[in-house]
Protein backbone atom coordinates (compact mmCIF):
# COMPACT_ATOMS: atom_id res chain seq x y z
CA UNK A 1 0.00 0.00 0.00
CA UNK A 2 1.38 3.56 -1.30
CA UNK A 3 2.00 5.95 1.72
CA UNK A 4 0.06 9.67 0.96
CA UNK A 5 1.84 13.08 2.64
CA UNK A 6 0.22 16.15 1.76
CA UNK A 7 2.29 18.64 0.81
CA UNK A 8 -0.01 21.50 0.07
CA UNK A 9 -3.38 22.45 0.53
CA UNK A 10 -5.15 25.82 -0.63
CA UNK A 11 -8.35 26.50 -0.70
CA UNK A 12 -8.08 29.99 -2.09
CA UNK A 13 -4.98 29.61 -5.00
CA UNK A 14 -3.34 31.88 -7.02
CA UNK A 15 -2.53 32.18 -10.50
CA UNK A 16 1.05 31.52 -11.26
CA UNK A 17 3.41 28.14 -11.46
CA UNK A 18 5.29 25.77 -9.37
CA UNK A 19 8.68 24.34 -10.44
CA UNK A 20 9.48 21.31 -9.31
CA UNK A 21 13.18 20.04 -9.22
CA UNK A 22 13.26 16.13 -8.14
CA UNK A 23 16.54 14.04 -7.83
CA UNK A 24 16.88 10.44 -7.07
CA UNK A 25 20.10 10.17 -5.31
CA UNK A 26 20.81 6.38 -6.61
CA UNK A 27 20.22 7.72 -9.89
CA UNK A 28 17.59 4.68 -11.07
CA UNK A 29 14.16 6.91 -11.04
CA UNK A 30 11.70 7.19 -7.85
CA UNK A 31 10.65 3.58 -8.50
CA UNK A 32 6.40 4.05 -7.87
CA UNK A 33 7.29 7.47 -6.53
CA UNK A 34 5.44 10.87 -7.25
CA UNK A 35 4.38 13.75 -6.71
CA UNK A 36 0.52 14.65 -7.17
CA UNK A 37 -0.92 17.97 -8.17
CA UNK A 38 -4.60 18.36 -7.86
CA UNK A 39 -5.85 21.29 -9.35
CA UNK A 40 -9.76 22.02 -9.10
CA UNK A 41 -9.93 17.93 -9.18
CA UNK A 42 -7.73 17.60 -12.13
CA UNK A 43 -4.41 15.32 -11.53
CA UNK A 44 -1.38 15.75 -13.31
CA UNK A 45 1.42 13.60 -11.57
CA UNK A 46 5.25 13.88 -11.37
CA UNK A 47 8.25 11.14 -11.01
CA UNK A 48 11.87 10.31 -12.42
CA UNK A 49 11.29 7.76 -14.50
CA UNK A 50 14.67 5.17 -14.60
CA UNK A 51 14.75 6.06 -18.16
CA UNK A 52 15.65 9.73 -17.02
CA UNK A 53 17.53 8.30 -13.98
CA UNK A 54 18.82 10.81 -11.95
CA UNK A 55 16.83 14.25 -12.31
CA UNK A 56 13.67 15.51 -13.33
CA UNK A 57 12.30 19.04 -13.51
CA UNK A 58 8.37 19.94 -14.42
CA UNK A 59 6.62 23.17 -14.19
CA UNK A 60 2.69 23.41 -13.32
CA UNK A 61 0.66 26.48 -13.62
CA UNK A 62 -2.48 26.98 -11.85
CA UNK A 63 -5.01 28.79 -14.28
CA UNK A 64 -6.70 32.20 -12.72
CA UNK A 65 -9.74 31.05 -11.31
CA UNK A 66 -8.95 28.05 -9.64
CA UNK A 67 -10.47 26.94 -6.53
CA UNK A 68 -8.35 24.09 -5.11
CA UNK A 69 -4.84 22.88 -5.09
CA UNK A 70 -3.18 19.96 -3.40
CA UNK A 71 0.31 18.47 -4.21
CA UNK A 72 0.43 14.78 -2.37
CA UNK A 73 3.40 12.76 -2.42
CA UNK A 74 3.03 9.11 -3.23
CA UNK A 75 5.85 6.59 -1.52
CA UNK A 76 7.40 4.15 -3.69
CA UNK A 77 9.98 1.90 -3.10
CA UNK A 78 13.18 2.81 -1.50
CA UNK A 79 11.81 6.12 -0.75
CA UNK A 80 14.86 7.22 1.11
CA UNK A 81 16.20 8.08 -2.54
CA UNK A 82 13.78 10.86 -3.23
CA UNK A 83 13.99 14.37 -2.69
CA UNK A 84 12.21 17.30 -4.50
CA UNK A 85 11.92 21.27 -4.24
CA UNK A 86 9.13 22.88 -5.13
CA UNK A 87 9.26 26.73 -5.84
CA UNK A 88 5.75 28.69 -6.32
CA UNK A 89 6.32 31.88 -7.99
CA UNK A 90 3.45 34.22 -8.09
CA UNK A 91 2.76 35.99 -11.28
CA UNK A 92 1.14 39.63 -11.81
CA UNK A 93 1.30 41.95 -15.14
CA UNK A 94 4.83 42.39 -14.62
CA UNK A 95 7.04 40.53 -12.51
CA UNK A 96 7.53 37.22 -10.21
CA UNK A 97 6.45 38.75 -7.11
CA UNK A 98 6.54 36.00 -4.63
CA UNK A 99 8.44 32.80 -4.26
CA UNK A 100 7.64 29.98 -1.64
CA UNK A 101 9.68 26.72 -1.57
CA UNK A 102 9.09 23.09 -0.10
CA UNK A 103 11.81 20.83 0.39
CA UNK A 104 11.03 17.17 0.97
CA UNK A 105 13.83 14.52 2.21
CA UNK A 106 13.41 11.06 2.96
CA UNK A 107 11.64 11.80 5.53
CA UNK A 108 8.88 13.55 3.53
CA UNK A 109 8.62 16.75 5.62
CA UNK A 110 8.73 20.22 4.20
CA UNK A 111 11.16 22.64 5.54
Amino acid sequence: RRQRQMCIRDRAPQAGTYKVDMIDTYGDGWNGASLDFIIDGVTTSLTISGAQGASNSETVTVPSGTSSLDVIFKSGAWDSEVKYTITYSKLDSTTINQMRGFKGNENHRNE
